[in-house]
């Protein structure tokens, strides 16, 4: 597995070049944890930015 401190770094500078599977691979995690953790983050940014 290929991971330094630059990783995430690189995959949020050009997320349309990044796809679910090169992320899975390069964290070395399953698909539905990451698909979990994508969830987890977009629910909390979008309560907070639309909260009432």
């Amino acid at each position: 597995m290929w991971y330094d401190s630059r990783t995430p770094y690189l995959l949020i500078d050009r997320p349309q070049q990044s796809k679910a599977v090169d992320i899975v691979e390069t964290l070395d995690i399953s698909q539905s944890t990451f698909l979990h953790h994508l969830r987890a983050a977009e629910k909390k940014i979008f309560s907070e930015t639309f909260e009432k």
